[in-house]
């Protein structure tokens, strides 16, 4: 297992996200503002072309292997968004009515505005305790390796 925030860009995650800036995420839409700066920080990162792995500076969203953990509404039908966001590399995803969460791969992330399925999508944040420092949240396994 992978300490928390390590990242490996392979697989679905490390494709090429789109380069025309009319198709990315934009504040105040259907995508978070915290999915949108994590993007923005992805995309710095891969152009910087460091070698070391994608690590966000926020230690609140949960990004392993290339993908971070979200929280995603259906416009309409849960059944419908989750096969969408399958169809973007959403793996370990579970459905309850219209809420979708599992790991989808960050470089995804411009593409949720094009989903019609989609009504919100949010990044799954930790929560911590202040006293004792403990973090609560959802069980988080690692996304499957890509390969």
């Amino acid at each position: 297992m992978e300490p928390e925030g390590a990242a490996e860009e392979t697989g679905p995650a490390a494709r090429e996200a789109p380069a025309d800036p009319a198709t990315r995420p934009k504040p105040g839409s259907r995508v978070s503002a915290e999915l949108v700066a994590l993007y923005a920080e992805f995309e710095a990162h891969r152009r910087g072309g460091s070698t070391e792995p994608f690590a966000p500076r926020s230690t609140l969203v949960r990004v392993r292997n290339g993908a971070v953990l979200v929280d995603c509404f259906a416009a309409e039908d849960g059944a419908a968004l989750r096969a969408d966001l399958e169809a973007l590399g959403l793996v370990g995803g579970a459905t309850y009515k219209n809420a979708v969460s599992g790991w989808l791969p960050i470089a995804a992330i411009p593409e949720l505005e094009g989903l019609v399925s989609l009504g919100r999508a949010a990044a799954a944040m930790a929560a911590t305790g202040a006293a004792t420092g403990a973090v609560a949240g959802a069980a988080d396994p690692d996304p499957e390796p890509a390969g």
